[in-house]
């Protein structure tokens, strides 16, 4: 489905005036926001006390192992998420106000995760019978596959491009204070680690199965099987966007596995210590980027010129807020590492500092990447550049891993995030998208 740049694809109708309207839309965007912030505060505080537990009570050589379990899988979950995250929201955005169509869609989306999720399966069973390397943690890589499954099964983004997170905000609230009580109590030692696994990927599916039936008896979505051109159309339409993020994946998921492959899961542990702490720090911004893709694409699908209007907004209000935290992230490396992973990770203030200009850095690809050339179709553009950063970034993690380990895995990390948003912003001001 093509979506034009004219208005040519509506919103239904609602009986309110225009500007009765557009405040309607603005106030469900800032409701979409706070529900957003409030999960991602949920998804924040709970796994960063799980975090604080866990490390201390694992060891850096288990948590590095465990870490490096989860980017093994995390490429399976890429499979199974096919793009959605980013094409469904915004198909989802525009046919949320008809039912009939809602589920056809979401019907289409998830026999094609699940078509999907046998065939990841397959290739996991392959992978990890046929390699020795794997041998020694069987269980932990099927448990950790648990995770593949979630990814199949949520509907993050159906709540997402409903614009309407405020249901799954408090259900994960009550299922997060659940699985840290469980775990404080039964994981004691480094010994108990195939146990933090499991839990963890426990209340993730529980999450995602409880949010589905919410879904079901609030928005009466019925799930039905889906016509064979709808299953081919979504392979093929979510296709560049998998291609970009599978790219994507290999200067993020690949960082963590190609350093436990080329290092070991001490450095592992250094390295996912630090980014960790980065990636609590960049889930401050989550809320805006994450509420701002389907808000972005119903502007676009109206008017270009209103969709620029956003972006140019959100560049300057959240632009500031993301360059602040990373400011404030880079002078205060040493004591945030002290504090949060305390002895034994000092060698992760190195790493932390190199990478602590990502939240900007990434905020920017995010604003001009997804939610600005990807609904203005230059989706085949945003792929190309994709695709060649993460050759780039394979290259340097082969050169600089196998010497320089998790410093050198950082490095890489920044570099190829920078080409990625300064490629992305010269192309848009090159063609006058931006002027």
């Amino acid at each position: 489905m093509k979506y034009g740049t004219n208005g040519s694809i509506k919103t239904p109708k609602t009986g309110f005036p225009e500007n009765s309207e557009h405040s309607l839309k603005n106030k469900i965007f800032l409701t979409n926001i706070l529900s957003l912030g409030a999960l991602q505060f949920i998804n924040y505080i709970f796994p960063l006390i799980a975090f604080l537990y866990l490390i201390r009570v694992l060891g850096v050589e288990k948590f590095g192992l465990i870490n490096f379990a989860i980017a093994f899988v995390g490429y399976f979950s890429l499979i199974v998420d096919y793009g959605f995250n980013l094409s469904s929201v915004r198909e989802i955005a525009i046919v949320k106000n008809d039912n009939q169509k809602l589920s056809s869609l979401i019907s289409t989306v998830y026999s094609v995760k699940i078509f999907l999720l046998l065939i990841s399966f397959l290739i996991f069973s392959i992978i990890i019978y046929s390699i020795n390397f794997f041998n020694n943690e069987l269980l932990l890589y099927w448990i950790s596959f648990a995770i593949v499954l979630n990814t199949a099964i949520s509907p993050q983004i159906i709540y997402q491009g409903i614009q309407d997170t405020k249901y799954i905000a408090v259900i994960s609230l009550m299922i997060k204070i659940i699985w840290i009580v469980v775990m404080l109590f039964i994981v004691k030692s480094s010994d108990d680690y195939l146990i933090a696994v499991a839990l963890n990927c426990a209340h993730l599916l529980i999450i995602s199965i409880t949010s589905l039936y919410v879904l079901k008896s609030k928005y009466r979505i019925n799930l039905v099987l889906p016509v064979k051109y709808e299953f081919i159309r979504q392979l093929k339409e979510s296709g560049l966007i998998f291609l970009s993020t599978c790219s994507i994946s290999i200067y993020t998921i690949s960082n963590t596995f190609l350093l436990g492959v080329f290092a070991s899961n001490i450095e592992v542990g250094y390295f996912t210590g630090a980014d960790k702490i980065r990636q609590a720090v960049q889930n401050l911004i989550y809320p805006f980027t994450a509420a701002g893709f389907p808000h972005a694409a119903d502007l676009f699908s109206k008017s270009i010129d209103i969709g620029k209007k956003f972006i140019s907004k959100s560049f300057f209000k959240i632009g500031s807020f993301s360059f602040l935290i990373s400011v404030i992230l880079f002078l205060f490396s040493s004591q945030l590492v002290e504090l949060i992973l305390g002895d034994g990770f000092e060698k992760s203030v190195t790493i932390l500092r190199i990478i602590s200009f990502l939240p900007f850095v990434i905020f920017l690809s995010n604003l001009f990447g997804i939610q600005t050339m990807l609904n203005i179709s230059l989706q085949k553009i945003f792929t190309i550049i994709i695709v060649v950063a993460s050759l780039i970034s394979l290259g340097l993690t082969i050169l600089l891993v196998p010497v320089y380990k998790e410093i050198g895995t950082s490095i890489s990390m920044l570099i190829t995030e920078i080409l990625v948003t300064l490629s992305i912003v010269f192309y848009l001001l090159r063609q006058g998208y931006f002027k």
